[in-house]
């Protein structure tokens, strides 16, 4: 078996609508504002039997509007309920 099988890539772009709310010293502000985005990732996840697995992603998000980047690693666990 290929270790590519359960390998999966993706990558997207699109619009994002990003809010913040702040409170300090008694004062509050809150902001909202629409900003382009991309995503990029990469996941990869082991079967342990015909419903259950394993894995792990490496997933890039950034929005254009305040030139902002996050990367994260997350580890997944993932079980089929559905199928068709």
């Amino acid at each position: 078996m290929s270790p590519f099988a359960n390998l999966d890539v993706y990558v997207g772009g699109g619009t994002a609508f990003l809010t913040s709310d702040a409170e300090s010293f008694g004062s509050s502000s809150t902001t909202s504002s629409l900003s382009g985005g991309a995503m990029a990732a990469v996941s990869y996840m082991r079967p342990l039997s015909n419903a259950w697995s394993i894995g792990g992603e490496a997933k890039w998000l950034y929005f254009d509007k305040y030139d902002d980047m996050v990367v994260s690693l997350q580890l997944m666990v993932s079980y089929k309920f559905l199928e068709w």
